[in-house]
């Protein structure tokens, strides 16, 4: 079951990096098993850090053909659909 839908939340006990496979695969109508590794286009540690630090920051990539976005505060932005974080 996904613990992320379009225009949902993340669950609490999802890391920031699997919440972008899993925005980037439900963009792409599939598995979060079926994109490319997503450790290959981005350092997953530092996007930990990144969500985990503070200020506000932007990280914006290309995975898979999909342009994505990672605020600060844990909002994911996947072909201009926002995921949010649980609050």
């Amino acid at each position: 079951m996904s613990t992320l839908a379009r225009g949902g939340r993340r669950s609490g006990t999802e890391s920031i990096t699997e919440a972008i496979v899993r925005a980037i695969a439900t963009e792409a109508g599939c598995e979060p098993t079926e994109i490319s590794p997503i450790g290959a286009q981005i350092d997953v540690d530092a996007v930990e850090r990144l969500v985990a630090g503070p200020g506000d920051v932007t990280l914006r990539f290309v995975h898979d053909g999909m342009e994505t976005t990672v605020h600060g505060d844990g909002r994911i932005v996947v072909d201009g659909t926002a995921y949010r974080p649980v609050v």
